[in-house]
């Protein structure tokens, strides 16, 4: 009796050159997807830290709101605007912050920034101290929280220029009457997120945002450094 072969189910193996043109085909399509994926990554962590900002904007508002005046950036001993406003594991974190964070080194701070042609002593326009509302010009344009490299606010007591640089491994201001400013979001495009004293919270470019932004008085001139 003949014995006849099944050549029907026999298994074919892949050749060489079949085999490196699956993997070649996978490389680049993992190419393509990685940064589109990288990207979307990337908006979801900026939402995220829009989200953070408006949650700390609004109880920076309603301290505002309640007292008339806004929250001092530090009071007394070991008590800053974020144990004013805060308990101390209920403050938002950025996603975004790869810093080595500490208690007094927050994702987020308040406003510093000194009211241009002022001086440190004008304390009713110096958001270091206790600011009243009414001072706030335009709260549609008045700067009141935003990422900040370092410390827990934004501004040194000068209206000097800002000077962009790296503090804690991220680009910001590293000097000037914006400094401890974080660029987290934006790199080397300067792209900031910050909430505004009306109550919204956007991105905003920090070449093309005008200066009054950052000033109370809703004046602006901070050098020219910018």
């Amino acid at each position: 009796m003949l014995l006849l072969k099944n050549t029907a189910h026999k298994r074919r193996n892949f050749t060489l050159v079949e085999l490196l043109t699956v993997i070649a085909i996978t490389a680049v399509l993992a190419g393509m997807l990685l940064p589109a994926l990288g990207a979307s990554r990337d908006r979801g962590r900026e939402s995220a830290c829009l989200s953070n900002l408006k949650q700390i904007g609004t109880a920076y508002l309603s301290y505002s709101s309640e007292y008339g005046s806004t929250v001092k950036i530090w009071s007394s001993g070991t008590v800053r605007w974020m144990n004013t406003l805060f308990d101390r594991n209920d403050l938002p974190v950025c996603a975004s912050d790869r810093r080595v964070r500490g208690e007094n080194m927050p994702s987020y701070g308040i406003s510093g920034v000194l009211s241009a042609g002022c001086s440190a002593a004008e304390k009713e326009k110096y958001p270091w101290y206790n600011i009243s509302e009414k001072q706030i010009r335009n709260p549609s344009g008045f700067i009141a929280v935003s990422e900040v490299s370092d410390s827990y606010f934004f501004g040194n007591g000068t209206v000097s220029s800002a000077v962009i640089g790296t503090r804690n491994g991220e680009v910001s201001v590293v000097d000037g009457f914006c400094k401890n400013l974080s660029f987290r979001h934006g790199g080397n495009n300067l792209a900031f997120q910050a909430f505004l004293f009306d109550g919204h919270a956007s991105q905003f470019l920090f070449r093309s945002l005008p200066d009054k932004y950052w000033d109370l008085q809703n004046n602006g001139g901070y050098g020219s450094g910018r």
